[in-house]
């Protein structure tokens, strides 16, 4: 056994140090204390009881244990079947099997998503990223413009054939 010793100003150092420190003292000594009156008052029960009371005991005791034994003979009852072909053959019952193939699917749905996420992550990162280096915004906007000069073109060309053909019919 460990024995630490503690002279008065050792404590109070400790104490003025930490404020907790003498709370957690006073609180392990009283559950000490406790629990070394407890266990001496609990060898005299148990010691002056009465046969009898043990015996009820043991009996409420065994009462339990059969209890415990008729659920989980309901249990397995409920869980499995036996096959009619094979005496020793014991089968899972088939809400069972439809539970514990619930079970797995949604396991499995869960490991693929958590699969396939870094993976979908990772394949939008770098369509951004080929968009990002295509310039996609920057030969849109190239394109536009090319189109309305070529729109502006052929509708200049058009009035300068019209003007052109007025300037030729007034020269006529």
């Amino acid at each position: 056994m460990t024995t630490i010793t503690l002279d008065r100003r050792a404590l109070k150092a400790l104490i003025d140090a930490d404020p907790d420190f003498q709370l957690q003292i006073k609180n392990n000594v009283i559950a000490e204390v406790g629990r070394r009156m407890f266990e001496k008052d609990a060898k005299k029960i148990i010691a002056q009881a009465q046969p009898e009371l043990f015996a009820e005991a043991l009996i409420a005791f065994q009462a339990n244990v059969d209890i415990n034994t008729m659920v989980a003979l309901a249990l397995k009852e409920h869980l499995t079947v036996r096959d009619s072909n094979w005496y020793g053959r014991v089968k899972l019952s088939d809400e069972t099997k439809k539970l514990i193939d619930a079970a797995v699917d949604k396991a499995k749905h869960a490991a693929i998503t958590a699969a396939v996420a870094p993976i979908d992550a990772e394949i939008q990162k770098r369509i951004q990223q080929r968009l990002d280096a295509m310039k996609i915004d920057e030969r849109i906007e190239k394109r536009v413009d090319r189109l309305v000069e070529e729109e502006i073109e052929r509708r200049a060309h058009e009035k300068f054939k019209e003007r052109w053909a007025a300037v030729r019919a007034a020269a006529s």
